[in-house]
């Protein structure tokens, strides 16, 4: 009678309270990594160099006969 609240089923009640948690720490992580991913517009872009090129032509740090010589030759590779 004075068991206080520990029965034969106790050991369910362990295992439900771990589970329990694992799940909240998924969920948590889960949430997480969908926000950084989402912030990130989950694209892995990466600049291809005449990306890079452009972007230096756009900025005035070389003419565009200097932009096609050098598209040119990243072509010819």
């Amino acid at each position: 009678m004075m068991d206080f609240g520990f029965t034969s089923f106790s050991m369910f009640g362990w295992f439900f309270m771990v589970f329990w948690w694992v799940l909240i720490i998924v969920g948590i992580a889960a949430l997480i990594k969908w926000f950084t991913d989402k912030s990130s517009d989950g694209h892995d872009y990466r600049k291809t160099p005449i990306d890079i090129l452009k972007e230096r032509y756009a900025k005035g740090e070389i003419n565009r006969e200097e932009l096609k010589e050098r598209i040119q030759e990243i072509k010819n590779l």
